[in-house]
């Protein structure tokens, strides 16, 4: 990745616990300029086995994935008349 992006993205790494157990994670820092130069990195890293989320969405169905279930389920128990953030987890 440093190769293809020099200073374009820089790694923030650190450790995280989930599920009793501590693994390392990393959250890519872009150096952002355009809509469509965001989407071809992140396209690039997914095309690499590695996920990015897209955090210039307003749709959280739009920028994760994997815990939209869990966090699907939740808004339901915790909001049954959806009055809280409309549209942002459908």
């Amino acid at each position: 990745m440093k190769d293809t992006f020099q200073d374009e993205v820089l790694l923030h790494f650190e450790w995280m616990r989930s599920r009793g157990k501590v693994s390392p994670a990393s959250l890519p820092i872009i150096r952002y300029t355009t809509e469509e130069r965001l989407n071809e990195i992140i396209d690039f890293f997914n095309a690499n086995q590695i996920f990015v989320a897209n955090p210039h969405t307003y749709s959280l169905d739009s920028g994760g994935r994997g815990i939209l279930p869990l966090m699907k389920q939740r808004k339901q128990e915790n909001d049954p008349l959806r009055l809280l953030n409309p549209g942002k987890i459908d």
